[in-house]
């Protein structure tokens, strides 16, 4: 099991917290006793499952980890019949502004929600800390639909430190129910513990498909996740400068690529990304590049 933060430590970073939230939002001062329950919140005990979870969520610190098994109504992604294992990861300093506003007397806007991605897009070009803010996440539905499973997480108080073995065959439950894996649905996904997309890849891999992406991969720490993930680019040029990795690319309307369309693109709608596979990094089912127009 994890190792809980020290007294010390633990106040320190509420602290830091506190700081940057009140930057964003200074009329929600208060969360220090949320944010140290979010601590000291934790399972010592947990009686054996008796059937898989459709949801777990756990933070390490610094970001929420939810992994959820469910359907979608986008059909670029899946049929709706379709049993979709997704994996997403907000900052906590986002979980605590969304748990401050439970009781609906104040609002906050869309844009405060995704200034504090720091720690869960790191430093990727899309992300509102870091670069233009255009993600394809940051739109009205998208948004919408984090809050309400973060409201709901908070409301029943499912955030827990650290990830245990109890919760580990949890996710293997839910990964073998699944028609298609869908990793990063927001957030960085190679954030997650290698072993444990492993773990989530090999549980079906012969019967189900998975897609990932990540801006990390010219990182030393993340070469790892190649095997699962595709390095996102937005060039030809770009991807060619990421050794080792499979990339999707991501291009303006009318600019040239050599890389393979999107089966699951709007410029094609062949499929769903959960019948392709394609973007599954270099141990899944492609071999050639992917591209996509920006979105």
């Amino acid at each position: 099991m994890a190792k809980t933060p020290t007294t010390q430590s633990r106040s320190d970073y509420v602290e830091k917290q506190l700081r940057l939230l009140e930057v964003e939002t200074p009329a929600i001062p208060h969360m220090t006793g949320v944010l140290e329950r979010d601590y000291d919140q934790r399972f010592e005990y947990k009686p054996k499952r008796t059937k898989s979870p459709s949801r777990i969520a756990w933070h390490d610190g610094k970001v929420l980890h939810v992994i959820r098994l469910g359907k979608t109504t986008n059909a670029k992604i899946a049929r709706p019949t379709d049993k979709v294992l997704q994996t997403y990861h907000f900052d906590l300093r986002q979980l605590a502004l969304v748990r401050s506003h439970l009781d609906g007397k104040s609002k906050f806007s869309m844009k405060q929600f995704f200034d504090l991605d720091e720690a869960c897009c790191l430093d990727c070009p899309l992300s509102n800390n870091a670069g233009d803010g255009n993600c394809y996440t940051h739109k009205v539905g998208q948004y919408k639909g984090f809050l309400s499973m973060l409201r709901s997480i908070c409301r029943n108080d499912e955030v827990f430190y650290g990830l245990d073995d109890v919760d580990r065959l949890g996710i293997k439950l839910m990964a073998e129910r699944a028609d298609y894996i869908r990793f990063g649905t927001y957030g960085e996904p190679s954030l997650l513990p290698i072993d444990l997309v492993g773990d989530i890849v090999l549980s079906k891999r012969d019967h189900v498909k998975w897609t990932g992406y990540t801006h990390q991969a010219r990182k030393e720490w993340a070469q790892a996740y190649k095997a699962f993930f595709m390095a996102s680019a937005h060039s030809d040029k770009d991807a060619a400068s990421i050794t080792g990795w499979r990339s999707f690319v991501c291009v303006d309307k009318g600019d040239t690529s050599t890389a393979v369309q999107c089966p699951a693109s709007a410029e094609l709608s062949l499929t769903t990304c959960a019948k392709c596979g394609l973007c599954s990094g270099v141990t899944g089912k492609g071999r050639k590049n992917i591209k996509i127009n920006m979105h």
